[in-house]
């Protein structure tokens, strides 16, 4: 089986890549994010270097498909981004990211909205 790119994944999951984190980062795999990261259907990449070091997606992907998501800037690469399910690079920035600002982001989406009204309606 190929690896999964991240091509792979649209309209199925959000996607949101993760460059040179430190150890004093946020825990994007605790228990606590776990049903933020489940309901927004969010998948985090956390990269070191080229290497994949943590993941809430199970199969094997082609890191440097998703590397290729987060932009070059005077020689260094962007420290994340946030990817939609259309496959659109919907944010990006050069500081480790903020569960509850990714959170907003990905709420304040047009197609994250028709989920939460459909959610409401009991659908």
């Amino acid at each position: 089986m190929k690896p999964v790119e991240p091509r792979d994944l649209v309209w199925e999951k959000r996607i949101l890549v993760i460059s040179d984190s430190g150890p004093n980062e946020v825990d994007w795999f605790s228990d606590d994010l776990t049903k933020d990261l489940t309901e927004r259907r969010l998948l985090v990449f956390v990269f070191s270097g080229k290497d994949l070091v943590q993941s809430n997606f199970d199969k094997e992907i082609n890191p440097d498909s998703f590397l290729r998501l987060l932009n070059p800037n005077k020689g260094k690469l962007t420290s994340w981004a946030l990817i939609g399910l259309d496959g659109g690079k919907k944010n990006e920035g050069h500081s480790s990211p903020n569960p509850d600002e990714i959170f907003r982001i990905i709420d304040a989406m047009p197609m994250r909205q028709s989920e939460i009204k459909r959610k409401g309606d009991g659908i």
